[in-house]
């Protein structure tokens, strides 16, 4: 997100809070689009990994599409 390539962040949501609260923030800070989804190994099957925390999209057309389909708010 520092180099303002990231369209979206999808954050798991058995994460810290203090790991929310900084994502919320950073996410606030660089204007990015942000949602929590499933666990730490649900995300990571979803992009071929065992587990992971956090992912950025970016590519701003994947992006859109996402947030097109579901409505991120909800899973804030």
């Amino acid at each position: 997100m520092k180099s303002n390539t990231a369209y979206l962040v999808i954050g798991a949501t058995d994460g810290s809070d203090r790991r929310k609260k900084d994502i919320q923030n950073m996410c606030s800070f660089y204007e990015t689009e942000y949602f929590f989804y499933g666990t730490k190994e649900e995300l990571g099957k979803c992009i071929g990994k065992e587990y992971t925390a956090l992912v950025a999209i970016t590519d701003e057309k994947l992006a859109h599409s996402i947030t097109d389909k579901i409505d991120i708010k909800s899973y804030r």
